[in-house]
């Protein structure tokens, strides 16, 4: 008998189940699934709400926001290209679907979590409210960082190297598109 694939679950559904990994109502192994086709939703929801967030900045006009479109999945998949790299060279390549997903979808719920503080923010005016975002990066890192040292059985300088290289990615990502912009503008 043929194997079936496990179905499919919503954006909605893979949100609530990040958020339950944190709050420890469930395991990283029963919260996703560990699909190619999983893979790719996580990295389009998280593109997209990354997207969804520029909207407050649509006024400095289309050039930006197709800069940063472009940046943004360059640097997501330029980042799960790496993590596949360093996980073929310490031979846990077998291990990647089930690091890189949850990890998306806990940069896509960091983004959703950090965007209904800032849409508060703007709809009350009380600028505080930004105070409420730290804690909720800091507990989202946490997780990211033991998601790598449990999903791939890596020491605490490596699992910290990969959750933070995430930054660094995005750092070069955005700095050459930056950079390109300045040159195009003259």
């Amino acid at each position: 008998m043929a194997e079936t694939e496990p179905p499919k679950a919503s954006i909605v559904q893979n949100l609530i189940a990040a958020f339950d990994v944190i709050a420890r109502r469930v395991t990283v192994e029963n919260a996703f699934s560990f699909t190619p086709t999983s893979f790719w939703q996580a990295v389009l929801a998280s593109w997209g709400f990354g997207l969804f967030m520029t909207l407050p900045f649509v006024h400095l006009g289309t050039d930006f926001l197709a800069l940063y479109g472009v940046s943004s999945l360059v640097s997501l998949l330029l980042y799960a290209l790496i993590v596949w790299h360093m996980l073929v060279w310490w031979r846990r390549s077998d291990k990647y679907l089930r690091f890189v997903i949850p990890f998306f979808w806990l940069y896509a719920l960091q983004t959703v979590l950090f965007g209904l503080v800032t849409i508060l923010m703007f709809m009350t005016g009380i600028v505080l409210l930004q105070i409420f975002v730290l804690p909720i990066a800091i507990w989202i890192l946490v997780w990211q960082f033991r998601i790598a040292r449990s999903q791939l059985e890596l020491g605490f300088g490596a699992a910290i190297g990969l959750v933070l290289g995430r930054f660094g990615v995005d750092m070069v990502v955005g700095t050459i598109g930056g950079l390109q912009r300045t040159m195009s503008l003259g």
